[in-house]
């Protein structure tokens, strides 16, 4: 064989090769919003019920689109003596089970319900063959209930708690599924492969989240999950703490994204009343004065950021609020940076309910002293029992202030 043939040889090998691994020539639909399908990115939204869809939109909300099939097409013309073969992976197999929705048959669509799928082999008289639709079952919270906290090996998912990061094997699943779509000739020998990763990423991870646990019944009396879905605007990056609060950022969550909305305009309101009530009461006459008349000095504490925005999942593992605020991006726990339950805690709790308690429009706020989860109750406020120290026991007791925004 002389060098120009074998050269030949080996230039189709090596174009064959790059055929069987491309994944050009395809077009692929997996969403109606286009940042998600640009990224090939979805969320999965059932058909039972309308979902309010945008947590900074003005009532009325826009409904949430239902998920269309995702279409994925080849786009390079398929002779007519070749065949057309398609299959999908499905990488969690548990949660990602799906509907094929192409018509292959000419009789009827190929509606099994499966995880793993794989076409006949279609040659020329199959209508649209260049073509898989298929779709997603909906999704539902991996337990039937909410209810905080993690539950023991025993109880399973089925009992509540949620995953708390964003991608644990058996609750709060990546969604993925890998396409391929292959040319065949006439032999049946493969002369082409397309392939394609349709999977959720971390924005629509997050949207997902409130997706499932919408109209999810509590465990306990109340109400069921009613949160609208953020949009994908509505999710950004982490934004830098104001400037003078220690502890956490403005999430603990996994995801390296947060939704905001007033959260930091809340707490620069707060530092600034804070800060302007400590230098009030350290002025002659203004101070606040123990049992014994002796003036109790104002600690030169730091306000400590201990949550902000939670994602649902997060969320329900800390808090039996369902619907509470922390998912919303409009509130905060704060606390001092001081030994919890000590004289200087109760009197920076104290100073701080005042800052909040003088800032206008007291409508717009709700605050709320805690302590271990539970509200302080109102008489507590006006009582001095225990300690007995002239600071009311409500900050005596607290552990976290809780403050949100009312829309």
């Amino acid at each position: 064989m002389d060098l120009l043939l074998r050269l030949s040889i080996l230039v189709v090998f090596i174009s064959l090769q790059t055929a069987l691994a491309t994944g050009e020539g395809l077009s692929v639909f997996t969403s109606e919003n286009p940042e998600s399908n640009a990224l090939r990115s979805f969320v999965v939204v059932p058909a039972r019920y309308e979902i309010p869809h945008g947590i900074s939109k003005p009532a009325p909300q826009p409904v949430l689109k239902k998920q269309a099939p995702f279409r994925i097409e080849i786009l390079d013309k398929i002779e007519d003596n070749q065949k057309v073969q398609w299959s999908i992976t499905i990488t969690k197999n548990s949660f990602g089970r799906i509907r094929v929705r192409s018509d292959y048959s000419g009789k009827k669509k190929v509606g099994k319900v499966s995880t793993n799928w794989t076409s006949f082999k279609l040659d020329l008289p199959v209508k649209d063959r260049h073509i898989l639709l298929f779709q997603p079952r909906d999704q539902k919270h991996l337990s039937r209930v909410y209810k905080k906290g993690k539950p023991t090996s025993a109880q399973g998912v089925s009992q509540g708690g949620g995953s708390e990061s964003i991608d644990i094997e058996g609750r709060n699943p990546r969604l993925t599924y890998e396409v391929e779509g292959r040319v065949l000739d006439a032999a049946g020998k493969i002369i082409k492969r397309y392939n394609t990763i349709l999977q959720m990423d971390n924005k629509d991870l997050i949207r997902q989240e409130y997706i499932n646990h919408y109209r999810i019944p509590r465990s306990t009396a109340g109400d069921a999950g009613k949160l609208p879905v953020p949009t994908r605007d509505e999710i950004e990056l982490i934004p830098t703490k104001p400037e003078g609060y220690a502890g956490n950022l403005l999430t603990e969550s996994e995801y390296d994204l947060i939704i905001e909305d007033g959260a930091i305009a809340l707490s620069k309101l707060i530092l600034d009343a804070y800060d302007h009530m400590k230098k009030f009461h350290r002025k002659p006459g203004n101070e606040i004065k123990d049992l014994n008349g002796e003036t109790l000095p104002i600690p030169d504490s730091r306000l400590w950021l201990s949550s902000g925005w939670r994602n649902p999942e997060r969320n329900e593992w800390f808090s039996s609020a369902l619907n509470g605020a922390h998912q919303l991006g409009a509130a905060l726990d704060l606390m001092p940076n001081e030994i919890p339950r000590q004289k200087n805690a109760a009197i920076v709790y104290w100073v701080l309910w005042k800052a909040i308690k003088s800032l206008p429009d007291q409508h717009r706020f709700f605050a709320q002293l805690e302590a271990l989860t539970i509200p302080v109750r109102p008489s507590s406020f006006k009582i001095d029992i225990e300690p007995k120290n002239g600071i009311p026991d409500a900050f005596d007791k607290a552990d976290h202030l809780h403050i949100n925004l009312v829309k």
